[in-house]
């Protein structure tokens, strides 16, 4: 004979029982699952398991922090001979503020 499957079992026993019967069922398999469900939990784990994981990938050597460095001074020489050569003063903070203020009053005349 061979084993039959919930739906089968659902359609040919447990649909013919009264209401209340079908609601006890259903109240066993909560209360099994549930306590199933806390026997069979995975361990918790913590998060300092992780300690040390893959520190060879994250670690900055003095070579990587040189670079970096070199890299950066670099793009801000850039900046300034762009500064340079567009003359006067300019405070890209002071700029995006006043942009930002701009915007603000744009949308608060909209009405949005």
């Amino acid at each position: 004979m061979s084993a039959m499957t919930a739906k089968q079992l659902y359609e040919q026993q447990i649909k013919l029982l009264p209401a209340t019967e079908r609601l006890r069922l259903v109240a066993m398999i909560a209360h099994d699952l549930a306590t199933a469900t806390a026997s069979e939990a995975p361990p918790q784990r913590s998060l300092l398991e992780l300690e040390g994981l893959g520190a060879d990938t994250w670690q900055d050597d003095e070579t990587v922090q040189r670079e970096r460095v070199a890299r950066a001074e670099a793009i801000l020489a850039l900046c300034d001979a762009a500064a340079e050569r567009f003359g006067g003063e300019s405070d890209a903070a002071e700029d995006i503020r006043q942009m930002r203020d701009e915007r603000i009053e744009q949308i608060c005349r909209s009405g949005a």
